[in-house]
């Protein structure tokens, strides 16, 4: 699906490949509650690798005791909305590198935890939920009643 930047540019930029993503983290203190947003998700390898096609990227929260333990926490990835096109623009470099005609990017969970939700213990303190960027419909746009 190609590459945000061009990595032929002679400059080190490895590392945007995983900023046009952003990753939250929520959870409900009670089970009406709102959704708490831990807001402290960063990406935390500054070499994303290749495997297969596929880049790696690995995010983090900045103070792991701010993520509770031994209740539901879901994690949410989406494009960083301070990057514009990145749902629909042509990328720099490989193949496909611009979504077909009414198509745009989009994030699915591909593994790790159903639903992107798991729960952290003492005894269990990481989790991995994988995501794949594909291309899908871009979604009607809501008609007012």
């Amino acid at each position: 699906m190609g590459l945000p930047y061009d990595p032929s540019s002679g400059e080190r930029m490895s590392q945007y490949k995983c900023s046009i993503f952003r990753a939250t983290l929520s959870f409900r203190e009670s089970a009406s509650g709102p959704p708490h947003l831990l807001r402290g998700i960063h990406f935390v390898d500054d070499n994303p690798t290749e495997v297969n096609g596929y880049y790696t990227c690995n995010y983090g929260e900045r103070d792991e005791t701010e993520v509770p333990r031994n209740q539901p926490v879901t994690v949410f990835l989406d494009f960083e909305s301070r990057i514009p096109g990145t749902a629909s623009a042509e990328w720099f470099v490989g193949s496909n590198t611009k979504p077909p005609p009414g198509q745009q990017r989009v994030i699915i969970i591909i593994g790790g935890q159903p639903n992107g939700t798991f729960t952290l213990s003492d005894g269990q303190p990481r989790a991995n939920v994988n995501f794949e960027m594909v291309y899908g419909p871009i979604p009607e746009p809501q008609k007012k009643p």
